[in-house]
């Protein structure tokens, strides 16, 4: 009797073993594909990126065999495709690794060094000048051409220089303390914002936005409208965020809450005393507004959260639920 009940005590052990296993391997598999899902959009921008510059490369290096009155309009659209990729890149910036962020400025840099070397070698400077000297006293040319190499040539530098990716659809705050700032809505109305190093502040930006990046905030609470795109956090202490959003990526928050309507499971990494709760803020135009965002009725995945670092089967200590009694109040704005 004793061998019997011994041998069926380990198998309901092996039983429990298996199973426990089946669920950690299912919990993995489901990570994995939100991480693949995140993976993918990297992998697709990289992609789109190299695509883009190896045609503008083989563009610069057939630069030697245009006939030189088509060179300042050739080199002119060779401008205009590199500042394509620098908006482009601009407005992926948000869910890319900063590594990936680098590589974007490295290449399109190098890429408007090669255009305006090139440039220099076939277009030289003075030979151009000289020619318009000459042509005042003749019938007056149409002018095109020429402006349109100036344009090229200032276009370069100027982007060469401005170290940001894009401003015109960017909106950023930066570097403030104790202060309550109310964001009108032409200046975030469908843009990309930016917040950083905040302290003991409150903003409200009640518009729908695009994109919107918060880094390096300290007790300060954040109240926005619908965002279309992905919300990306990092470094953030004490804070409280009202957000609804497609997609929520956290790195490094600590002791924070989030108050969401979002439509897949947030990510957080490196993460410790995260709560999270229904979004509850209420403004004239918000339903409309989430409707022509594309939320769906019904779906909040705000608390499904993906702990990047908590592979196990039991729930994650990182994040929890806020508990009913420690909730913030609905809020109505008019």
């Amino acid at each position: 009797g004793m061998e019997v009940e011994q041998s069926e005590v380990l198998a309901r052990i092996q039983a429990r073993h298996l199973d426990r296993n089946a669920k950690e391997q299912k919990r993995k598999t489901t990570l994995d594909a939100e991480q693949k899902k995140a993976g993918e959009s990297v992998e697709q921008f990289s992609r789109k990126l190299l695509e883009r510059k190896r045609n503008v490369e083989a563009k610069i290096e057939s630069a030697s065999s245009v006939g030189s009155d088509e060179l300042p309009s050739f080199f002119q659209e060779i401008t205009c495709e590199i500042f394509a990729m620098q908006r482009f890149a601009a407005e992926c910036t948000f869910f890319l690794p900063p590594y990936e962020v680098r590589q974007a400025r490295q290449i399109v840099a190098s890429l408007q060094q090669s255009a305006s070397k090139h440039k220099s070698e076939l277009m030289p400077r003075k030979k151009f000048r000289f020619r318009r000297r000459h042509a005042h006293n003749k019938k007056p040319t149409k002018p095109t051409k020429p402006t349109a190499g100036d344009d090229a040539k200032t276009s370069v530098t100027q982007s060469a220089e401005s170290t940001s990716l894009v401003e015109t659809t960017m909106h950023t705050i930066d570097s403030k303390k104790d202060v309550e700032l109310k964001l009108k809505e032409d200046d975030i109305r469908h843009k990309n914002i930016k917040f950083s190093s905040l302290s003991n502040s409150k903003v409200w930006a009640l518009f729908p936005t695009n994109t919107i990046r918060l880094t390096d905030l300290d007790k300060t609470t954040i109240y926005v409208g619908p965002v279309s795109g992905p919300v990306y956090i990092e470094r953030c202490t004490g804070c409280t965020f009202f957000l609804p959003c497609r997609q929520l990526r956290v790195h490094e928050a600590k002791d924070c809450s989030f108050y969401l309507n979002v439509m897949s499971k947030p990510i957080i990494e490196n993460c410790k005393g995260i709560r999270v709760g229904r979004y509850n803020v209420t403004y004239p135009t918000l339903k409309k507004e989430l409707d022509n965002a594309g939320f769906a009725k019904g779906t909040n995945c705000f608390d499904q959260v993906c702990d990047f670092n908590w592979l196990r089967d039991q729930q994650s200590p990182n994040w929890s639920i806020v508990k009913p009694e420690e909730q913030a109040a609905p809020q109505t704005f008019a």
